[in-house]
């Protein structure tokens, strides 16, 4: 008798925890629900990509910079050529990779830019998402004089002839400036001096102290420092500013102004050529890369990897850096373009 009784109470607690666990799932998934309601009226009222192709095209952008056209290349050849090309590889697809899908899903997951985003993921990282956007600060204080630069120099090359193909005396002050034109005259056994072409015989009748080329400067070299820059002898004597700079610097600002007037809207539009372009510059560089003289020794280095340096922790911190300058993981600009994004469309 006593273990009938004990039965039925068990059977009896059974269905009383049953009731309550669906009852729990019932509540849970009416809460899923109405999230996922308030998610989609949040999505319906936030300013969204018009196309997943104007998301795609800004994230390809944002991994697209100098880092791609100058640094990889002077990297590459200065430790160890295909060594340094392995290094970086491995670290892209163990490292780089990882985190940027790891940022696509947190800014496309919770809606939020970095700033705000770390706070609502754990509240002891908010001071990340704040340490991210003084960053970025900091990087466009530079970058966008680096654009200024380059509107500097879009500007000289209208000119039949580029300035810096040559040394002149209106344009430099430098005595050790030779240009590519004219270093080529030059016999192998001469030299440059005052920015004239001698040969070894004639510097040795008139005793002139030929230049060695090490401290030889190209003309292109000296035309940045003594023309667009205009570098002082020490960061004690700092100058007056130099009003085309000005006004170059003044004008990559109103560019960047002009492109997030209407937010993700007018950028979206911006990005067709700010991707496309650099990329057919890209295909521009590389095909002339490859019809110069003796470029097939150049890709063979590239190829043929030194195995010793990849003993070398340099190459491996070098790649590493790379890898994050090139995708700028960290840098908070993922997670804002993706946060945007429909959850409809795929992170990639």
């Amino acid at each position: 008798m006593a273990q009938k009784l004990l039965d039925l109470f068990k059977q009896r607690l059974n269905k009383r925890a049953f009731f309550k666990r669906s009852q729990t799932e019932a509540d849970l998934n009416s809460s899923l629900v109405e999230a996922g309601q308030r998610d989609r009226r949040t999505e319906e009222q936030r300013e969204t990509w018009t196309s997943r192709w104007e998301y795609y095209l800004s994230c390809l952008g944002y991994a697209i910079g100098l880092g791609n056209v100058w640094r990889f290349p002077y990297l590459a050849y200065s430790l160890g050529g295909g060594a340094f090309v392995i290094a970086y590889f491995a670290v892209l697809i163990l490292v780089g990779i990882p985190l940027v899908l790891l940022e696509l899903a947190i800014g496309q997951y919770t809606g939020l830019g970095p700033a705000v985003v770390f706070q609502k993921l754990c509240p002891l990282f908010g001071g990340l998402g704040v340490a991210i956007v003084v960053n970025q600060f900091l990087i466009c204080t530079y970058y966008s004089m680096v654009v200024a630069w380059t509107l500097f120099y879009l500007f000289a090359s209208f000119r039949g002839d580029v300035p810096w193909s040559h040394c002149g005396p209106a344009l430099s002050s430098s005595s050790l400036c030779f240009s590519d034109q004219d270093f080529q005259a030059c016999n192998r056994l001469g030299g440059v001096y005052n920015q004239l072409c001698f040969t070894g015989e004639f510097a040795q009748q008139t005793g002139i102290s030929v230049i060695p080329p090490s401290l030889r400067v190209s003309s292109a070299e000296d035309y940045l420092n003594q023309y667009v820059l205009k570098l002082s002898p020490s960061i004690s004597e700092p100058g007056s500013p130099d009003w085309r700079l000005t006004l170059c610097l003044a004008l990559s600002w109103l560019i960047c102004f002009l492109c997030l007037i209407k937010g993700i809207k007018s950028s979206g539009k911006v990005v067709w050529f700010t991707t496309i372009f650099p990329l057919i510059c890209l295909l521009i560089f590389a095909f002339r890369g490859a019809t110069l003289e003796n470029a097939l020794m150049g890709v063979r280095y590239f190829i043929v990897p030194d195995w010793n340096q990849l003993a070398s922790l340099t190459v491996w911190v070098q790649a590493a850096a790379q890898v994050f300058f090139n995708l700028s993981v960290g840098g908070g600009g993922l997670i804002t373009y993706v946060s945007v994004n429909p959850l409809s469309v795929d992170t990639l």
